[in-house]
């Protein structure tokens, strides 16, 4: 009976420290035969900090990034692009500004696929398979934003992931992160119709 728990405890201890390597060559045998591209995304392991910094723990960490993110990109003074803006904004005849049908497909079809959705859960994907009728709505809604100078904060919400700058570094050190920002497909949209029009 001792033996046979010695055995066991062996054996288990032997599959914690080596799990990556068996999974990833358990992997291997089953998917030899199939795509490399799917093979090598399978294989990939993906570790996670459970403390970054001196922060751990779920909600302290998503605060950490809050704050940090925030006193990141709001250290840089943009007193001049802010004036610029305005400037422009109350030059503007929006009676001629206006978008198109064509605008909005065109806009549509520079989107790529297989990005991550934004707060809103919708996929680039959604907006270029939804057909004609979902660009007409699109076209009559961005044109009410510019008729109405207003855009609602929902619109405009986006969601920033930490992502990880150096694998095989100290995954707790937080400059070891850098951030990228997740929009809604629908706001990625009305920004490049935007764009064609100015």
């Amino acid at each position: 009976m001792q033996r046979t728990r010695a055995t066991f405890k062996l054996a288990l201890r032997y599959c914690c420290q080596n799990e990556l390597q068996m999974r990833a060559d358990a992997c291997a045998v089953n998917q030899s035969n199939q795509d490399s591209t799917k093979f090598w995304q399978s294989v990939k392991a993906t570790k996670y900090a459970s403390t970054i910094g001196s922060v751990s723990g779920e909600q302290n960490i998503t605060e950490m990034w809050r704050n940090h993110f925030q006193l990141l990109y709001s250290s840089v003074e943009c007193n001049e692009g802010n004036k610029l803006v305005g400037k422009r904004l109350l030059t503007a005849n929006y009676d001629k500004v206006t978008v198109c049908l064509a605008d909005v497909l065109d806009a549509i079809n520079k989107q790529k696929t297989g990005k991550s959705p934004g707060p809103d859960g919708l996929q680039s994907e959604a907006y270029m398979y939804g057909g004609l009728r979902l660009a007409t709505h699109l076209c009559i809604l961005f044109n009410l934003f510019i008729v109405h100078s207003f855009v609602p904060d929902s619109f405009m919400s986006c969601t920033i992931v930490p992502l990880v700058k150096c694998k095989t570094g100290d995954l707790t050190d937080i400059n070891n992160y850098r951030a990228i920002t997740l929009s809604n497909a629908v706001t990625k949209i009305f920004g490049t119709c935007f764009t064609a029009i100015y």
